[in-house]
């Protein structure tokens, strides 16, 4: 799935800015709700952290006293970095290392571009006819690897199930973690988002989970953004999501981990 991550972004942010006539408008909505969102999240997590205290719980490793280098990042250092992902120094570098906000960024840019009088509607059509050919060649071939996720997906869990040396030791010590988890996700998934849904379309949130499930579950499996996007457009798709919505906002979710 990730071999496909960046072609896709890379087409859709080209082919974008033909099919929507104003990007402002939706980012305008999807930034703000990406941020309420996601603090909401840290927040729940921080108080079932603090309820639960999983880490107080099972035999704890031996740790070695650590001491601060210059090296360490900083709170300021992190928001800037936000910045300086969006504008990388060479975008093949930023391809090869997966820098998902920079390609973004560069790529729908060129697509913003392609849009003024100065290019010339044959040269536009042309790049942008080659840009929709090649990604419903994408699409296709998500389709036919979502047939062998659930093989990969086992594969990964009985490799890290046989390279554990104390597996009952392990799961002693990480079972409270895990329950602090699955509660933390279920109450935010069948809880908070429902009630969110409701109250920004006045749908009913649960009934719409059960067009969309896939995508979270392969989420949560994999705690990959990046991994999971090729499956979150197909099944966008399939719930009836348009295309000059969500072949945008998922792209930009994945940069942003969400």
């Amino acid at each position: 799935l990730k071999l496909l991550v960046l072609p896709l972004i890379i087409l859709m942010m080209v082919v974008l800015p033909s099919r929507v006539d104003e990007i402002g408008f939706i980012g305008k909505r999807a930034i703000p709700l990406y941020l309420f969102t996601s603090t909401c999240a840290a927040i729940q997590g921080t108080c079932w952290a603090w309820i639960i205290q999983p880490g107080n719980i099972g035999k704890q490793p031996t740790l070695e006293e650590r001491t601060l280098s210059d090296d360490d990042v900083t709170e300021l250092d992190a928001f800037l970095n936000i910045f300086y992902n969006a504008v990388p120094n060479n975008i093949v570098m930023a391809m090869a290392d997966l820098t998902i906000l920079g390609v973004i960024v560069f790529f729908l840019g060129i697509g913003i571009l392609l849009r003024k009088p100065n290019v010339k509607e044959e040269e536009r059509n042309t790049v942008l006819n080659f840009s929709r050919a090649i990604l419903r060649c994408c699409m296709m071939a998500v389709v036919w690897i979502i047939w062998f996720t659930p093989i990969g997906m086992a594969s990964l869990v009985c490799i890290k199930i046989a390279s554990t040396e104390n597996l009952e030791s392990l799961l002693a010590a990480l079972g409270f973690y895990i329950l602090t988890v699955l509660i933390g996700h279920s109450i935010h998934v069948f809880g908070f988002y429902p009630l969110t849904f409701f109250a920004t379309t006045r749908g009913n949130g649960w009934r719409w989970f059960t067009k969309i499930y896939e995508a979270p579950l392969l989420a949560f499996a994999t705690s990959s953004s990046a991994a999971t996007l090729p499956r979150s457009l197909q099944v966008a798709d399939k719930a009836g999501v348009r295309k000059s919505v969500y072949q945008f906002i998922l792209p930009l979710g994945a940069a942003i981990n969400m």
